[in-house]
């Protein structure tokens, strides 16, 4: 990775999220993600990728809970063989 030997940090946006967070893990330097929207699961309002609707608050934390589910399911095996690629353990899950 002679490309990147003088990086110090890596900032991401969400398009790029898993491939950006592998390299920083592999360099083993800093990983800042940018998120045009609530980064945590919360109660409060649901996630606007999923629902529209301010129902109840269990509903609300379960949508943020099932899109990481869903893109997991929906990546995983590419996140990992792109892991692999970079001699990196692969992912279970969510981190």
């Amino acid at each position: 990775m002679e490309t990147t030997k003088d990086v110090q940090m890596i900032v991401s946006g969400p398009l790029s999220f898993h491939e950006t967070y592998c390299v920083a893990e592999k360099l083993g330097i800093p990983w800042v993600p940018v998120m045009y929207g609530p980064l945590f699961p919360t109660s409060e309002f649901p996630n606007p990728f999923v629902m529209e609707s301010n129902w109840f608050g269990w509903l609300n934390l379960l949508s943020y809970n099932f899109l990481s589910w869903a893109l997991w399911m929906q990546q995983g095996s590419d996140i990992n063989a792109f892991r692999t690629r970079l001699g990196l353990d692969p992912m279970t899950g969510r981190r």
